[in-house]
């Protein structure tokens, strides 16, 4: 297989975004932690990271129910359209994804990833722009910590960033490594997070703790993939990345 890396965009500066202030009013019968936004912002972030592995059922529920009670007004409707998305991929076991391929659930995260970017804490946040095909406004190098990522697609067809770390030890290049077979490339490489933007404009929050090492941003999705009021249209192309959508960075 070979691949193309695409230019690398000039780094943005990251962005050290502040969690919001809980000046909630409360009344003597009500519960203080009642709709505190630190909560909602605890939950939120602790549902994106488990959604990019194999996540506990009861931890997610538990996590689902927390953005559900401390939502703020201006995205609880939109929250409340995620979280039920959440709630049918769990009725299904894990194994029906598609409550998060409907055009109303991508505008619901677009109304509510860009508000946690914005008003969560993180240890630092970075604008990252999805192209027909290359990714514009990752960094070269970045500082470890947990990390923010608001990922919007600017292209005609849905894209996704994934991150995934080189391991420790591994000496074949990026490029090297996507010739494998996926089972053997997997085995030297660490996913650490991903999102999934499915349409022109849409918007997508990914969340990593990241490590210092060497990093791939790359795009799996066909080419020919898009979404739109009708619902997904699977592309039967090949992957973006194979076509210039993978980006290396380094975490020091």
């Amino acid at each position: 297989m070979t691949t193309t890396t695409p230019p690398t965009p000039p780094p943005r500066p990251l962005r050290r975004p502040h969690r919001p202030e809980d000046t909630t009013e409360t009344t003597a019968d009500e519960d203080p932690e009642s709709a505190s936004p630190a909560a909602f912002c605890d939950a939120y972030v602790a549902t994106t990271i488990m959604m990019n592995s194999e996540p506990d059922p009861a931890a997610l529920t538990e996590n689902v129910e927390l953005i559900d009670a401390n939502a703020p007004a201006e995205i609880a409707d939109s929250a409340a359209v995620m979280t039920a998305a959440v709630r049918k991929v769990l009725e299904s076991g894990g194994q029906d994804f598609s409550p998060f391929e409907t055009p109303e659930y991508s505008a619901a995260q677009a109304e509510v990833d860009p508000f946690v970017f914005e008003n969560c804490e993180f240890d630092a946040a970075i604008e990252v722009t999805g192209l027909d095909f290359s990714f514009d406004g990752l960094p070269d190098t970045m500082e470890g910590g947990r990390t923010a990522i608001l990922f919007t697609n600017e292209g005609a067809e849905s894209h996704e960033i994934a991150i995934m770390r080189r391991n420790d030890g591994v000496t074949e290049s990026f490029e090297d490594l996507l010739a494998l077979p996926e089972e053997e490339a997997m085995a030297k490489v660490t996913p650490v997070s991903g999102a999934f933007a499915p349409s022109t404009g849409s918007q997508a929050l990914l969340v990593g703790d990241f490590e210092p090492g060497d990093y791939i941003a790359i795009c799996f999705v066909p080419v020919g993939t898009t979404l739109n009021d009708e619902g997904m249209t699977e592309g039967t192309g090949e992957p973006h990345f194979m076509h210039g959508m993978q980006q290396e960075f380094t975490v020091s």
